[in-house]
C-alpha cells in the first residue's frame, strides 16, 4: 500500500513538473524576440524598401507649450525642421517675435539663440530628432543600442511588447510597441506618439506629446515633404 501511494505521489510530482514546463515553453513560444518586434515595426510603417527611399525629410508643425512654471504659462511656436537620414537636421522654432535654433551637424549638437551660437554636450540622438528621422526606423541599433524585451505593458488601453535600451534609463527610454499593429506608441512613462499618417508610403507620427512637470509639451506636424534638395551648410550653426 505504502508503495502504491509513493508511486501515485511520484507521479503526480512529475505530471505537475511536466505541466509547468509546457507552461514555460509556451509562455517563451509566444514572447517575441526584440527582433521580431522591431521587425514588426518596420513592416508597420512600410517596410524596409520604402524607408529607405527616403533620404530626408522636411517637417512643418506647431509646438504647444503647456506648463505651470513656463513664463508665459502657454505658448505656441512654428517649427521649421530639416532631417536627413544620416542623422543630421536643423530645427528652427518661431513664435512670431523671436526665432531660435537647434540643430546637429553629424560632429556636434548646437542651440542659436538671442543672435549667438552654443555648442552644446550633445550626440543627435534626441527621442524627436529619432522619431522625425526619415530613416529612424532603420536605425535603432545606433539610436538605442542593447535593447532587450523586458514584458508587456497597457498603453492607453493597447496591450503593449516593451523595449528598453541597454544604455538608458527605463523611465524615459523604455519603447512601447502595440502587439496588434506593431507601431511604437510610446518611450519613456510620458512621451506618447499617435496620429500616424501615410506620406510616400510610409506612416509618419503627427502628434508627440511630451508630458512634463506641470503640463505638457506637444509637437503637432502640419506638413512633410521628403526627399527635399539639402545642403551640409543647412545643417551648421548659424554665425553669431
Amino acid at each position: 500500500m505504502k508503495k502504491e501511494v509513493l508511486y501515485a505521489v511520484t507521479a503526480m510530482i512529475i505530471a505537475s513538473m511536466f505541466f509547468v514546463a509546457q507552461v514555460v515553453n509556451a509562455k517563451g513560444n509566444t514572447e517575441p524576440t526584440p527582433e521580431q518586434v522591431i521587425a514588426k515595426y518596420v513592416s508597420a510603417i512600410g517596410g524596409e524598401a520604402a524607408i529607405e527611399m527616403l533620404a530626408t525629410r522636411q517637417v512643418r508643425g506647431h509646438v504647444y507649450t503647456d506648463l505651470s512654471w513656463h513664463d508665459p504659462q502657454i505658448e505656441i511656436q512654428r517649427f521649421n525642421a530639416v532631417y536627413s537620414g544620416s542623422q543630421c537636421y536643423a530645427f528652427k522654432l518661431d513664435d512670431g517675435t523671436e526665432t531660435s535654433m537647434y540643430g546637429f551637424d553629424g560632429t556636434s549638437e548646437w542651440r542659436f539663440e538671442e543672435g549667438a551660437a552654443e555648442t552644446l554636450d550633445g550626440d543627435g540622438r534626441g527621442k524627436v530628432e529619432w522619431l522625425l528621422n526619415p530613416r529612424g526606423v532603420l536605425m535603432l541599433d545606433h539610436y538605442y543600442p542593447g535593447l532587450t524585451l523586458t514584458g508587456s505593458k497597457d498603453v492607453y488601453g493597447h496591450d503593449c511588447w516593451v523595449l528598453q535600451p541597454g544604455d538608458r534609463d527605463t523611465t524615459y527610454y523604455a519603447m512601447y510597441f502595440a502587439k496588434d499593429t506593431g507601431l511604437l506608441l510610446a518611450v519613456g512613462y510620458h512621451w506618447f506618439i499617435s496620429d500616424y499618417r501615410e506620406i510616400d508610403g510610409v506612416l509618419v507620427p503627427f502628434r508627440i506629446e511630451c508630458g512634463r512637470k506641470g503640463g505638457a509639451v506637444n509637437y503637432v506636424v502640419d506638413s512633410i515633404v521628403h526627399n527635399v534638395a539639402v545642403e551640409d551648410s543647412m545643417f551648421a550653426a548659424p554665425a553669431g
